[in-house]
């Protein structure tokens, strides 16, 4: 299906504009300049198979005596499998139109901009050389996030970086996040001072997805002289595949130093595991905590049906949305309505900040 998505299908199935308008909301809305009288054999033969398989149980209930429970049961199983196989199709034109994204974004990378994709990976269990049964109960994963930077370089070719911050102990909300942002951007800073603009793309996760860190963006590329001019959200699974890979890679060198005899148990053995042996080519690696005394009025920077909207561009005036990429003539949130919902004014926002977590000495044996 994911072939046949088009921007002026005749299938209704194909189209986007038909797929993800919203006639509810002119901002929103595409109308299509086509038909859709056209239909697609094998998109139709999902539903017709789903339809014969409901008339054969039919005329088997009629052929046998089967107990009302058993009918409703199937009958459930039908109805919940529609749904979710029209869900997966949904899905699966929402990823086709939100790649698209990613590849005008890299063909349009230089020098002096970087696109950045972002990721929690799946917490890592501290883990020991020789481990008893007593130190596998009640293991608690390691927070650590991964921020991969893509550039171009002077051939034309794709550069990459990765940024990795771990922490031992943090809620992963938009705090956290926000901390991360605001720190990749001074290391981007100080590796390349010739940046001049990012593009961000992060999954749909309540972290990233919310308020405070889509309109804090703007003034933690600000306080550094970079201008921030996109910030996109993918489906799952429909995007963050270079964090995937970069996270089994690290894992791969994390293996190795556990298995030379060394404990992988704690925040600062992971930074060490990581840099262990030269390290991991083009990752650099933190170990971090959030400072205290987050800044509360952060939760006040609130957008209007912020579950619905998948990308976002900083201009002058404000922030404007889509519901889909280039779907729709787009809503304009001004800097005013966000910046002060309660007196508070963006530029004077001191965004949560890491403090570099000191490593404890350990005496040896």
């Amino acid at each position: 299906m994911q072939v046949h998505v088009s921007d002026n299908s005749t299938v209704a199935d194909h189209c986007k504009a038909l797929a993800l308008r919203d006639p509810k909301d002119n901002d929103y809305n595409v109308n299509c300049d086509h038909q859709h009288n056209d239909k697609c054999d094998r998109c139709d033969e999902i539903t017709s198979t789903i339809d014969e398989i409901e008339i054969a149980l039919q005329e088997q209930w009629k052929a046998r005596n089967i107990e009302e429970a058993a009918k409703e049961e199937v009958e459930f199983s039908i109805r919940n499998s529609r749904e979710h196989i029209n869900a997966w199709k949904s899905h699966l034109i929402r990823w086709v139109i939100e790649d698209q994204t990613r590849v005008d974004l890299l063909e349009n990378l230089d020098r002096s901009s970087v696109f950045l994709v972002q990721d929690w990976a799946m917490k890592y269990l501290p883990t020991k050389y020789r481990e008893s049964p007593q130190d596998w109960i009640a293991k608690r994963g390691i927070s650590w996030h991964i921020t991969v930077a893509i550039r171009r370089g002077e051939d034309q070719d794709f550069e990459i970086m990765t940024f990795v911050h771990i922490l031992e102990s943090c809620n992963q909300d938009y705090c956290a996040i926000i901390a991360i942002m605001s720190d990749v951007i001074k290391q981007l800073k100080k590796a390349m001072p010739q940046l001049t603009t990012v593009f961000y793309r992060q999954d749909n996760a309540c972290c990233y997805h919310n308020g405070p860190t889509i309109i804090s963006a703007k003034k933690l590329c600000q306080n550094e002289g970079v201008c921030i001019q996109r910030l996109d959200f993918c489906d799952p699974q429909g995007g963050k595949g270079c964090c995937d890979r970069k996270a089994a890679t690290i894992k791969s060198h994390m293996r190795l130093h556990l298995n030379a005899g060394n404990d992988v148990a704690t925040g600062d053995e992971t930074m060490k595991a990581i840099k262990s042996s030269g390290g991991v080519p083009g990752v650099a690696v933190k170990l971090s905590e959030l400072a205290a005394g987050q800044q509360s009025e952060l939760s006040a920077l609130k957008l209007a049906g912020i579950s619905l909207l998948f990308n976002f561009c900083y201009e002058e005036d404000g922030l404007w949305s889509w519901k889909a990429y280039k779907l729709g003539p787009s809503k304009l949130f001004p800097w005013g309505e966000l910046t002060n919902p309660s007196g508070i004014d963006l530029p004077f926002l001191h965004p949560p900040m890491f403090r570099q977590k000191k490593i404890k000495s350990r005496s040896q044996p």
